[in-house]
């Protein structure tokens, strides 16, 4: 069923805009803005306001067109108030006006930085921060189409960023990463081409270049370690086994240039690598709910736990 709330100021339902809820604090200050707006016949002067804050809602757009009266109003409204007296113990009629005019023009811009996105509820804060954290737009064509906005969680973001921490550590963007809220949104062109920056630059001295050096020496290896141990000698291997030895080649490497490894290799990936490698000579069994790798015309015999030759 569709929903009756709309915008009290455009009396629109439209669903590229979110609809907010009013609070009591936004319905008391649109009320005070109505009275200016109907006292001097101006724009939006027959905007019915709700009754009271669990009624309809507003656009943020609308909400800010509404609220946004020239202070020559509210200084005619002040001088104009029956409300205003004259004491002789009182500071003059002027400067007391003038204070109440100021004040009540404050309270008025006030209301408006705080429902424009500098002090925004929730539900007005998602609608204002809608926009690309790497081109800060909301709105981006690539290849003739309109690349839709994806939220994101920064933390992902930053592991991503993990490998390029020496050029990006000192950046703003960066530093932002680490502020409220934990989510942002982006266009994903926009992070491919934030990401191929790094890429592109075959100088840069990133962790990047450095990780894609030392894991094809790695590979090398380990491929040295297979040739030599189970096809020239018939030898099998359970693939956890050759994960650790994988770590420790890296780790190794990695010491040899100064720097610290403490991280594991993805033993799905590992066993993909060596498969393509190595497809005609070698395969993989399974054996005791773990994989096994072994020449290709031997078996494992599960009785005796031992390695035969295929007849």
């Amino acid at each position: 069923m569709e929903s009756s709330i709309k915008c009290v100021f455009c009396n629109s339902k439209r669903t590229n805009d979110k609809l907010v809820a009013f609070t009591v604090h936004t319905l008391k200050k649109c009320r005070e803005v109505l009275d200016i707006r109907k006292k001097f016949n101006l724009k939006y002067k027959d905007v019915i306001l709700p009754a009271s804050e669990c009624n309809d809602g507003y656009h943020i757009k609308c909400l800010k067109m509404f609220l946004a009266v020239m202070k020559k109003y509210y200084e005619k409204k002040a001088f104009t108030s029956s409300d205003i007296s004259v004491q002789t113990d009182e500071p003059t009629p002027s400067t007391s006006s003038a204070h109440e005019i100021e004040q009540t023009h404050q309270e008025g811009q006030s209301a408006i930085q705080e429902l424009s996105g500098e002090k925004l509820t929730e539900a007005a804060l998602s609608v204002e921060q809608d926009i690309c954290a790497f081109c800060n737009k909301k709105y981006k064509k690539s290849k003739g189409r309109q690349a839709p906005l994806v939220r994101g969680e920064k933390k992902i973001l930053i592991e991503a960023l993990a490998e390029y921490l020496d050029v990006v550590k000192d950046s703003e963007f960066f530093k932002s990463l680490s502020n409220e809220p934990p989510h942002l949104f982006y266009h994903k062109i926009c992070r491919v081409e934030y990401f191929n920056k790094f890429k592109s630059n075959p100088t840069a001295d990133t962790k990047f270049n450095l990780n894609r050096e030392l894991h094809k020496e790695a590979d090398d290896e380990i491929d040295q370690f297979i040739q030599k141990n189970i096809i020239a000698r018939g030898s099998c291997f359970f693939l956890i086994s050759l994960g650790e030895i994988y770590d420790d080649i890296l780790k190794k490497l990695y010491e040899d240039r100064g720097y610290s490894y403490d991280g594991s290799c993805n033993l799905q990936h590992l066993l993909n690598k060596i498969l393509d490698k190595f497809s005609d000579e070698i395969k993989v069994s399974a054996f005791r709910n773990k994989n096994v790798i072994l020449p290709k015309n031997k078996f494992i015999d599960d009785g005796l736990f031992s390695l035969k030759k295929r007849r």
